[in-house]
């Protein structure tokens, strides 16, 4: 997986976009302008924790944070 770097102002913008407690896989697309197929490698390595409810995956503002926290520190 490549790694992402954020100026502090866009990691602000990314993570003040909403207050939503789970963000959807569209949500992460917007927020990293990542495709589908990039998040979903996220997902499917254990980078990106996520949840499911149904047949619904999503991630919690938590787990996205310490995600992104860990693209900066360069944790890929």
């Amino acid at each position: 997986m490549q790694s992402t770097t954020f100026t502090l102002e866009e990691l602000a913008a990314l993570l003040s976009k909403d207050n939503k407690a789970i963000l959807s896989i569209a949500d992460i697309m917007e927020r990293t302008g990542w495709g589908r197929t990039k998040v979903y490698e996220a997902i499917n390595s254990g980078k990106l924790k996520t949840i499911k409810d149904g047949r619904r995956r999503g991630s919690t503002i938590n787990q996205f944070n310490q995600f992104i926290e860990d693209l900066e520190r360069g944790h890929d």
